[in-house]
């Protein structure tokens, strides 16, 4: 027969067990909703600044286009000429890119990119040769139907 002792100290220790083992559990489910979440709130703060960012870059591309267009008084490369220079003289921070109606460069600090109306996307800023730039670009290009 076994004592009553010995049977009270095997139910302690199989008690102990479950508890530690709950515990340890409870712990570590704890600890990974932690990481978890601290993930999620990174992952939604990254995408909300990215999207800021790219709404500014929008905002500051459109103003700088109807800025230029404003100071050409009419929308033809003639006009246009002498504003893209002083603006690249003056803005180094943008890149500007004025071709004539045969897609020839007349002002620009670019190299010759197709002429595609509306938003753009650049892999990279086509002013020095790619494997020396690698800068991505934003842009809104226009041609003379656009103009209009």
């Amino acid at each position: 027969m076994m004592s009553w002792n010995r049977i009270s100290r095997r139910r302690n220790v199989e008690t102990r067990r479950i508890i530690a083992t709950t515990s340890f559990r409870i712990v570590t489910l704890f600890a990974g909703l932690f990481i978890l979440g601290g993930m999620v709130m990174t992952i939604t703060s990254g995408l909300y600044s990215q999207s800021t960012m790219r709404q500014q870059i929008r905002r500051e591309v459109e103003n700088e286009s109807h800025e230029t267009f404003a100071d050409a008084g009419v929308a033809d490369v003639r006009h246009l000429l002498p504003v893209v220079q002083g603006l690249i003289e003056h803005e180094p921070g943008f890149h500007y890119l004025l071709q004539d109606p045969g897609q020839v460069i007349v002002a620009g600090n670019m190299l010759h990119l197709r002429p595609v109306p509306g938003e753009r996307w650049l892999a990279w800023s086509h002013r020095l040769p790619k494997e020396i730039n690698q800068d991505i670009v934003y842009g809104i290009g226009y041609t003379n139907h656009c103009l209009a």
